[in-house]
């Protein structure tokens, strides 16, 4: 999955866990009152919960675009001085490679 799928797919599970979660925390304020004034404090426990879940799924993403955007090298390649002469006598086998810098 690349990385827009896996922003779509948390943005669409992030609307439908918080749509579920709205309709739990009604179902428990208005009946559940056994707890008595301590069942308005579901709704902001579950918020926090929601919010500190998806905040670790965006920080990956985050991560990952980054690197991205700052035109790192991928992480399974080490970018040692042997490995990048070694790429270089690669590329200028190929024909019409005229120079590698």
């Amino acid at each position: 999955m690349n990385m827009n799928e896996w922003s779509m797919y948390l943005h669409v599970m992030g609307d439908a866990f918080g749509s579920a979660l709205v309709v739990g925390n009604a179902c428990v304020v208005k009946y559940w009152t056994d707890l008595g004034t301590h069942r308005f404090l579901v709704d902001p426990i579950s918020s926090l919960v929601m919010v500190s879940i998806f905040f670790v799924q965006t920080v990956y993403i985050i991560r990952q675009t980054s690197t991205i955007l700052i035109e790192a090298a991928p992480s399974k390649i080490s970018a040692t001085v042997d490995t990048v002469d070694a790429l270089k006598a690669e590329i200028i086998k190929v024909l019409g490679v005229l120079n590698v810098h």
